[in-house]
C-alpha cells in the first residue's frame, strides 16, 4: 500500500510497548493515519472478520490458498464479510487502534500452514532493490512494536 510509508517494527523478538518486556512479535507494523485504506495482497477468500477489543484488535485474516494467509490487525474497520472473494489491491478495512496497540497501524502477518513466516521476505515484486533493501534494514532494526 503506497500509503503505509513507514514501517515501524519487524518480524522477532521486540520489546512490547505495553509490557515493556520482550516477546516475539508475529508481523510487521506500518504506521498510517487512522482511517487509511488498507489492501488484500493477494488474491484470497477471506476466511475471518473479528471484532475484539483486546488482542489484534479489529481484524481480517485471508486465505489465499496452498496454506497461505494473511492477516491485517488493529483494523478500525473491515469492508469485507466472510466468504467473499477479494483481489490483489481490493479494499479491505481501514487502518486503526483497536486491540492491544499503543498508535494507529496496520500489524501485517503472513502464516504458511498455520505458522507465522516473516512478511518482509513477500515484498520483493512490489519493491524496487533499493526499498527493499531498506525495508528490510528497518524491520530488523526497530526494536519496540506497536503492539
Amino acid at each position: 500500500n503506497k500509503d503505509l510509508k513507514r514501517t515501524a517494527s519487524g518480524y522477532g523478538l521486540r520489546i512490547h510497548p505495553i509490557y515493556k518486556i520482550i516477546k516475539f512479535h508475529a508481523g510487521m507494523d506500518f504506521t498510517a493515519p487512522t482511517g487509511t485504506d488498507i489492501y488484500a495482497t493477494g488474491d484470497a477468500t477471506v476466511k475471518a472478520v473479528v471484532s475484539a477489543k483486546r488482542g489484534l484488535g479489529n481484524h481480517v485474516i485471508l486465505d489465499h490458498g496452498f496454506g497461505y494467509q494473511s492477516i491485517y490487525a488493529h483494523m478500525d474497520k473491515a469492508n469485507v464479510r466472510v466468504g467473499q472473494k477479494v483481489s490483489r489491491g481490493e479494499v479491505i478495512g481501514f487502518v486503526g487502534n483497536t486491540g492491544l496497540s499503543v498508535a494507529p497501524h496496520l500489524h501485517y502477518e503472513i502464516k504458511l500452514n498455520d505458522k507465522n513466516v516473516d512478511p518482509v521476505n513477500y515484498y520483493f515484486n512490489d519493491l524496487s532493490p533499493e526499498e527493499y533493501e531498506r525495508m528490510i534494514e528497518i524491520a530488523s532494526k526497530t526494536g519496540q512494536s506497536f503492539d
